[in-house]
């Protein structure tokens, strides 16, 4: 055979071979060739992006429970990327839990979510609707992270023996301290610091946005003098006449400076550093005028301050209309107005009969995200707010200036194991409540207080006011010019200013 036809023979069997080849591949008719369906991938329902951190949220189905139940939420991820391991805190003040509140949970493997279950206890006896707020946190944050929107979860928990909170009598509610003068007892009895809740207050829910946020916290402070409370002080005829200039580093517009004003005997060495609020009152008993001043300092018996302001100690303390300003702070009000002082808590029995002040969160820092509770608007006895509470980022709270929180009445604090002076201010958040009046820093707000605050009361209040936070709620119907007790119906307390009939015997 040639060569040519070798060649030739060589390049017929090759195509065989192909065409054979080809024919077995993709025949249709080929019944013994399977496929491995594991080797097949759809796309997941929701894109997972490569390595990305699962997201962790909260839910329940149910926002109130009948004591005696139980209470069943979720823990969800949203991506199998990592495991992510958690820890949940349930916040029960009140013992309702019979199981643990608290406990680790673990997303692993296939799961996306897993469900936790707790038990209730039955209560015997009337304990009124309560809330119990759960909270998730994780235990290895470099895998996963929290839904800052859905990780604490409010569930109110309804008493099954509760009726409607008795009504009080309508006839005035008796029972004031003796009367102390007004450098202890200012303002009038139609001023909202006098004014007790009435049974007809209605108080934010679970779901309330305002709950929502002041939930998000765990405790407020308590400002004790300068320079962040308020310094007092009462001055006779026996003390100088100073006069106070204005400051040349005063964080803001000077006002009404200079002023000449009678001081105590040995002076008021107080000094606050400049860009503080730094607020004194020098009360002058042989006029009855106050004097209220920002920015003070003694500066070596040459008193300085960057804000003067005077008002009726006999009036309300807070004006009448937007833009009746009375005092420098943020609200307008007094800084005597809402002012806890020393000698009511300090001293064991004593009652504490009239509303407080707070200052809360308004915006951000350079150093930290805040829990911004503050919103943009003003309810009276506030008359205005803060400059830069229009800004974008600033006062996204849900908490007005002015508005009132309180204890609601159906929460019995004698079961919060409080000290006798934490029970006293527990007494007086229910009875009276706490206006919003001015921004304060990151940290939760704060009661603002005098100077004579002892340091053992307040670490006594530092540990009692967590126990009874989460239970304080926005009052939604508070509204002072149309009230004649906060929240309408019959007061639950008496008014005790100078000038009220609840003082008669």
């Amino acid at each position: 055979m040639s060569e040519r036809s070798l060649r030739y023979l060589l390049l017929l069997c090759l195509c065989t071979v192909f065409m054979c080849l080809a024919c077995q591949k993709f025949s249709p008719t080929d019944s013994t060739r399977h496929i491995d369906e594991s080797s097949l991938s759809t796309p997941p329902s929701t894109p997972n992006i490569p390595n990305a951190k699962p997201i962790v949220s909260l839910e329940a189905t149910v926002q109130s429970i009948t004591e005696g139940e139980r209470i069943i939420f979720s823990v969800k991820r949203d991506n199998r990327n990592k495991n992510c391991h958690l820890r949940y805190l349930i916040d029960d003040p009140l013992k309702d839990l019979a199981d643990a509140s608290t406990g680790n949970v673990s997303l692993t493997g296939e799961d996306l979510q897993i469900a936790i279950s707790v038990n209730t206890n039955f209560t015997d006896g009337l304990q009124g609707n309560r809330d119990i707020v759960i909270q998730i946190a994780l235990v290895d944050q470099s895998s996963c992270a929290i839904d800052q929107d859905h990780f604490h979860l409010p569930i109110q928990i309804l008493d099954k023996t509760s009726s409607p909170s008795p009504t009080p009598s309508p006839t005035p509610v008796k029972g004031c301290e003796a009367d102390e003068g007004l450098f202890m007892n200012p303002f009038s009895k139609e001023s909202a610091h006098h004014r007790p809740l009435g049974t007809g207050a209605i108080y934010a829910g679970a779901d309330h946005p305002a709950t929502r946020g002041w939930l998000r916290s765990k405790s407020f402070n308590i400002n004790v003098g300068a320079p962040f409370g308020v310094a007092m002080a009462q001055a006779d005829q026996s003390g100088p006449l100073l006069v106070v200039r204005a400051r040349p580093d005063a964080e803001d517009k000077i006002v009404g400076l200079p002023v000449t004003i009678r001081f105590p005997k040995g002076g008021f060495p107080v000094s606050n550093p400049s860009g503080r609020d730094g607020v004194a009152i020098i009360y002058d008993s042989t006029s009855g005028i106050p004097y209220q001043l920002r920015e003070y300092s003694w500066n070596d018996g040459r008193p300085v301050a960057g804000q003067f302001k005077t008002w009726d100690m006999i009036g309300l303390g807070h004006g009448k209309s937007l833009g009746d300003r009375i005092g420098t702070s943020a609200s307008g009000v007094a800084a005597a107005f809402g002012l806890l002082r020393g000698v009511e808590v300090n001293t064991p029995g004593k009652k504490i009969e009239h509303a407080l002040q707070m200052v809360l969160p308004m915006k951000h820092t350079s150093a930290m995200m805040c829990n911004i509770l503050l919103s943009r608007e003003i309810q009276l006895p506030a008359v205005s707010r803060d400059r830069g509470a229009e800004l974008p980022s600033n006062n996204t709270g849900h908490i007005a200036y002015g508005a009132l929180l309180a204890i609601p009445p159906t929460v019995d604090i004698r079961k919060l194991d409080l000290s006798e002076p934490g029970m006293r201010l527990a007494e007086a958040i229910q009875k009276y409540g706490i206006y919003a009046v001015d921004a304060g820093g990151c940290t939760n707000g704060a009661i603002r207080a005098d100077q004579f605050v002892s340091s053992t009361t307040l670490q006594k209040l530092k540990v009692d006011i967590p126990k009874f936070y989460p239970l304080i709620r926005l009052v939604v119907n508070s509204d002072y010019s149309k009230q004649q007790v906060s929240g309408g119906g019959a007061p639950i307390a008496p008014n005790c200013a100078f000038d009220s009939l609840d003082r008669r015997p």
